[in-house]
């Protein structure tokens, strides 16, 4: 199991109103930037070459080990076709990204062109990220959104055109003024495109941002929590009834049995096989050489497609508590229990670079109740729950009494169940997971 790679790009065109995320609109700084990056690596390689275990150090993480890469913002977008060249020149130089399965850049809508789009595709990048949010223009404008549906909907179809075949769109639903129709439209919108993956995530109004000041200044209304509910029930039927798996509370991908039918089972492909097999068998006797190849053909689309899944595996990562790089303003990484984050001004950025040193903020190693802690809260988002060994190996035997309770009471009241040594939460209980995962912590 290789680790992941995660690169900051802290740069748009305009902030948007509900965005706390690490981001300057000085583009101008793009190029610099990204020399500081570089040498960000370079000190880390320099810094850890000789730090194992046979020196005195605690770790020495293997570079040469990713398999999934993820360029998150702000805007990585944004960047010219010259400066993605300069960055995946700089990740191809200290990086082996020969086992990478899994490359994803996030863009945004009317920041990219046929040309970005084909530097991205000959260099490995096979999945984009592209932030939707809402169709109509209303929303959007409230939003702080640079683009509307239209532009949305023209750089998906270039990135087709370019050959993109793993493409997210990212959805946000329960904020003021949307109603239900609404969330069922840009829905809608989104399946006719047919996106392999869609992330639906419901607004959280943070702190330092517009939408916080709208909401303090009674411009905006807290979303009502019933109807929230009513939302997030509504997209979880409607994703399963378009051919989307939930497999994280907010986040699905789309079920790739397209080369029949969406509503073929996994016994009917099973008897198709047969079938297809005994053809084989009956124009082999028969010494049909074409039809025998267009059936092998046939056979091998059919096992492609029912084997492979396009759930974000970097992101699994995090929720699995599986190490990964991260580098850039504002980048968190974890390697061997340890968590670290980079600062988030771009003037320490700099001055830590200019000095030798990793730009460092904050660093802990986890220990055993944080990394329970985050087993649950992270865990119990996706669909396949966490193991029950967690439970059981609890030290503080009233701290183990009290949560094993709580899982008898939520499995009874439906809100979780069993399965196969796992807890997993029902659709009932990802309603209110924030609250449940609460009530296991130590």
């Amino acid at each position: 199991m290789g680790r992941g790679l995660y690169i900051h790009i802290p740069f748009c065109k305009k902030k948007c109103n509900y965005c706390d995320f690490v981001s300057f609109t000085t583009i101008e700084m793009i190029d610099e930037y990204l020399d500081l990056l570089s040498r960000e690596i370079e000190i880390f390689k320099e810094l850890y070459k000789y730090n194992d275990t046979k020196t005195g150090g605690e770790f020495m993480p293997q570079i040469d080990d990713i398999d999934t890469i993820f360029i998150g913002g702000g805007t990585p977008s944004i960047l010219s076709s010259k400066q993605f060249e300069k960055l995946f020149s700089v990740l191809k130089s200290n990086f082996n990204i020969d086992n990478v399965v899994e490359f994803t850049v996030e863009c945004n809508p009317g920041t990219v062109d046929l040309e970005k789009l084909n530097v991205m595709f000959n260099n490995g990048v096979n999945r984009l990220s592209f932030g939707l949010q809402a169709k109509q223009s209303e929303h959007l404008t409230l939003m702080g959104r640079i683009h509307t549906s239209e532009e949305f909907e023209n750089s998906y179809r270039l990135a087709r055109k370019v050959g993109f075949n793993n493409i997210n769109v990212d959805v946000i639903f329960a904020f003021h003024g949307q109603t239900k129709d609404d969330l069922v439209d840009t829905l809608d919108f989104v399946f006719d495109l047919g996106p392999e993956h869609i992330s639906l995530y419901s607004l959280i109004i943070e702190e330092n941002t517009r939408f916080n000041t709208y909401l303090e200044k009674g411009i905006i209304d807290e979303f009502d929590e019933s109807e929230f509910i009513e939302m997030y029930r509504l997209s979880v039927d409607r994703m399963k009834k378009n051919g989307y798996r939930q497999y994280e509370i907010s986040n699905y991908y789309r079920e790739s049995i397209d080369f029949f039918d969406k509503k073929v089972n996994e016994k009917n492909i099973s008897n198709v096989m047969k079938n297809k097999t005994s053809e084989n068998e009956i124009n082999q006797n028969n010494s049909n050489e074409n039809e025998i190849s267009e059936n092998k053909n046939i056979k091998k689309k059919i096992l492609i497609d029912k084997i492979f899944d396009y759930s974000c595996k970097h992101n699994i990562k995090y929720w699995k508590q599986e190490e990964y790089f991260g580098f850039g303003i504002s980048a968190s990484g974890y390697l061997n229990s340890r968590r670290y984050t980079n600062v988030s001004s771009y003037r320490e950025y700099k001055a830590s670079i200019d000095n030798g040193r990793l730009p460092i903020e904050f660093e802990e190693k986890i220990s055993y109740i944080d990394s329970y802690n985050e087993s649950l809260m992270l865990g119990l988002r996706m669909n396949d729950g966490v193991n029950m060994t967690i439970f059981e190996s609890i030290n503080d035997l009233e701290n183990r009494d009290r949560i094993l309770c709580t899982l008898e009471k939520l499995v009874d009241d439906g809100y979780a169940s069993v399965e196969e040594g796992r807890l997993k939460l029902s659709q009932f209980g990802r309603e209110i997971a924030n609250s449940i995962i609460v009530s296991l912590m130590m």
